[in-house]
């Protein structure tokens, strides 16, 4: 009886896989940077068949627990909207209250994206960072803030091209300029060529 070879792994097969792809093939990724006239920064991301969109804005002031202290504050929003899912998803605005699974993956983005962000110079001003699943198939936590971060990373950029910061207040071991993300996007995502050339580039 012909048995596997010893450090080998053949994997789940590629019928076995939604879309028939290969043990070792990622789902295609694509990244629409601007999606949103109307918000500072944002960033429609597709991972597959899921589609996430991100918004970032950066306004005056900050909760009161946090006034008098100087710095700022990041806070994020999760939700699903009611088609992205199979069978519809009550709004929960409607129901009255936010279900765990949400109030978890608000608390994932959040604080994820609060450990690269220096709130201190931010001054009293707090960062809102909404993430809007427009159609779920797997994967998005990491869809959310991945896009949540890079919706962030234009906000700034933006305040800072206004005056309304003196720089880009991210924790200098992983800032990096607009175009190293995009090379890393590029990097990531270079067999799929499904990334769309922004128009301020």
């Amino acid at each position: 009886m012909a048995t596997e070879p010893q450090g080998q792994h053949t994997g789940p097969s590629s019928e076995s896989r939604v879309g028939r792809r290969g043990p070792r093939e990622i789902r295609p990724l694509g990244v629409t940077p601007g999606f949103l006239g109307s918000a500072q920064g944002s960033v429609l991301l597709e991972l597959g068949r899921t589609r996430v969109l991100c918004a970032a804005n950066l306004v005056e002031g900050v909760p009161g627990w946090r006034r008098g202290s100087r710095e700022g504050w990041l806070t994020a929003e999760y939700s699903l909207l009611p088609s992205s899912t199979q069978e519809r998803t009550p709004r929960e605005a409607v129901r009255g209250r936010q279900d765990g699974r949400t109030v978890e993956i608000q608390r994932l983005i959040g604080r994820s994206l609060r450990t690269v962000t220096d709130l201190g110079a931010l001054g009293e001003r707090t960062l809102y960072v909404d993430c809007d699943v427009i159609e779920a198939d797997g994967g998005t936590r990491c869809a959310a803030v991945s896009g949540g971060y890079l919706a962030l990373h234009l906000a700034l950029m933006k305040a800072v091209d206004e005056g309304r910061l003196r720089s880009l207040p991210l924790q200098t071991r992983w800032r990096l300029s607009a175009w190293e993300w995009w090379a890393a996007c590029l990097c990531w995502i270079w067999s799929t060529r499904r990334i769309r050339r922004p128009t301020w580039i």
